[in-house]
């Protein structure tokens, strides 16, 4: 029972202690009830449902993980990275999944072989069969770190060519997935002068972001052409150059 447990874990940790049903810190932090500190609580009241609800958690996200599984009956082709794009078989069955195979993906001595992670029935065994794993160097873990740290600015400086640094490497490896990322974030900087253009009242100034606002939507568009839709960003790059054709005019 989860008070027999308890019990065993307060007998081997002196720092606290139960006194009937309350819970006792000694010398540790207090914790944090409903914005307040606190050095003792109720195990009835406060930490019992909270291991139930716990458990409640695990036990619906078993039985919808275990469900998920069965609900594959047919094959689906889908879209994935390994780490380049390719088009993997999700292997369905009558009794769930079977796992999944990307056809002819190695090629080994001048053969083309399947590669992927299934079952095979006649060794009653999951297998991974010729599977090349890719390790992450010292480059790609940077540049992932330097993409999020963008992902949560809300803005750069026009000047900031650690940035646009970024975003030339990324274009030199030419890893799909850096692209998105670095393709949203072209847009998103670019949307932010875009608003601000929308909100000035000066029209001097108004007239002047779409210099600020194209080198952005430009590059976002020569990333990303191939991987995604670009229709509307093609579209107000079009209306950007004729407000600046109109000045220079």
């Amino acid at each position: 029972s989860i008070s027999s447990c308890l019990s065993l874990f307060w007998f081997f940790h002196s720092a606290y202690s139960l006194s009937e049903e309350e819970y006792i810190l000694h010398d540790s932090d207090s914790i944090v009830i409903n914005g307040v500190g606190m050095s003792s609580f109720n195990v009835e009241e406060f930490l019992y449902p909270k291991i139930e609800n716990v458990i409640e958690f695990f036990d619906t996200f078993k039985e919808l993980y275990l469900n998920s599984f069965d609900s594959y009956k047919e094959d689906k082709e889908v879209e994935g990275l390994f780490p380049n794009p390719v088009k993997p078989i999700i292997l369905g069955s009558e009794n769930g999944l079977l796992g999944f195979k990307i056809e002819k993906s190695v090629q080994v001595y001048g053969e083309w072989y399947d590669s992927g992670i299934w079952y095979r029935e006649e060794d009653d065994i999951w297998a991974g069969l010729n599977i090349h794993f890719y390790f992450e160097n010292i480059e790609t873990i940077e540049i992932r770190d330097q993409l999020t740290r963008y992902e949560n600015k809300e803005d750069i400086n026009k000047s900031n060519t650690e940035f646009h640094n970024l975003v030339d490497k990324i274009k030199e490896r030419n890893n799909p997935h850096e692209i998105i990322r670095a393709v949203n974030l072209l847009a998103k900087f670019g949307e932010v002068r875009d608003r601000k253009m929308q909100d000035e009242e000066n029209e001097y100034k108004k007239n002047s972001y779409p210099n600020y606002i194209l080198p952005y939507y430009k590059k976002a568009v020569e990333l990303g052409d191939d991987l995604s839709d670009m229709t509307s960003l093609k579209d107000r790059i079009k209306e950007l150059e004729k407000i600046t054709t109109s000045n220079n005019g």
